[in-house]
């Protein structure tokens, strides 16, 4: 079974009101996004952000994961493609457009589809893969996906360039392509080189660090984290060029950049992985920690927009379980 896609969110917590909440960080506040109606208390994921004002994210709702956009603050439910009971959101591009990937139960597949004004659009089959799970989408159009083939040694990094013709399979090593992120030129980010017509460039670690583990890429600038030679934590990362790593201060690990040079991630959390306390750089210089609204124990960052609006979670429980939408602007 090619079951690979997140549980639908369990965990409830009530959303009341679009508002801003009061910030614990002089440079930041968080505002809360309203639920759709008769589902205010839906738990989830806010993935996208079109960078003026337009979120989505998959919420659950009447009993599964489906789709939600924001537009003026005001969420609508999209649902999910025909024919299938799952709907996961990657990204969203400047225009509006969603990319996702949606499972069907029956045979344990999923497949990649955009999202525009005129509904869902499912990611074309390639011959010799049974499925596809979408990554990136660039501003332009590009697509990223990961296609399954029935053996997963044969598994492969597909590229869709709006600008070019056809199917693009992307060479990798390994059993398991890590393919992360899609610039604006169509470079392809891997977790530690970058891919573009046919040539890699690998990311310089530096000094004493072991692995780098590159998550976002943007105009050029990649933004991740290494692993040191010795004992955790690792250490939060942007490259303005595959040999040029700079450490982001008090930073844990760096997960998504714009075009403004704002980066957010997250803070060291020695006894909880992946759930240190959300936080910001302005290219290197830190800017603090992203405060939670009243009432919530943690949150994470899930989207960073050109308008310098970062978009993520809160919730009192597993944060890999979902939680309720919000944004965090200065």
């Amino acid at each position: 079974m090619k079951l690979r896609a997140l549980a639908v969110a369990a965990a409830a917590v009530v959303v009341t009101g679009l508002g801003a909440v009061p910030a614990s960080a002089e440079t930041w506040h968080a505002t809360l996004l309203p639920l759709p109606k008769g589902h205010e208390d839906a738990t989830g994921f806010l993935m996208g952000a079109d960078g003026h004002g337009g979120f989505a994210g998959e919420f659950a709702i009447d009993g599964t994961s489906q789709v939600v956009t924001w537009t003026n603050g005001q969420p609508t439910v999209r649902g999910l493609p025909v024919g299938y009971e799952f709907a996961r959101v990657v990204d969203e591009n400047s225009s509006g457009v969603v990319l996702g990937d949606a499972v069907d139960y029956d045979t344990g597949l999923s497949r990649g589809f955009l999202l525009d004004g005129n509904g869902f659009h499912l990611l074309p089959e390639a011959p010799g893969y049974v499925g596809s799970q979408a990554t990136a989408l660039n501003d332009r159009g590009d697509v990223l996906a990961l296609l399954f083939a029935d053996d997963p040694a044969k598994d492969a990094v597909a590229l869709w360039p709006v600008l070019g013709q056809g199917l693009v399979i992307v060479p990798h090593t390994g059993e398991w392509a890590d393919a992360r992120d899609l610039d604006e030129d169509g470079t392809v980010l891997f977790s530690d080189h970058l891919w573009k017509n046919g040539g890699s460039t690998p990311l310089t670690l530096p000094a004493g660090y072991s692995s780098a583990f590159a998550l976002a890429i943007r105009d050029g600038v990649v933004v991740g984290f290494a692993n040191p030679d010795g004992p955790p934590p690792s250490q939060a990362f942007r490259w303005t060029a595959p040999d040029r790593p700079e450490p982001l201060p008090q930073g844990d690990q760096a997960r998504f950049v714009n075009s403004t040079g704002l980066s957010a991630g997250q803070l060291p959390n020695l006894t909880t992985p992946n759930a240190g306390a959300p936080f910001a750089w302005q290219d290197t210089t830190p800017l603090g920690k992203l405060p939670l609204p009243d009432g919530y124990r943690s949150g994470d960052v899930h989207s960073v927009g050109d308008d310098d609006t970062i978009g993520g979670i809160v919730s009192n429980g597993p944060l890999d379980e979902g939680g309720a939408p919000v944004i965090w602007e200065r």
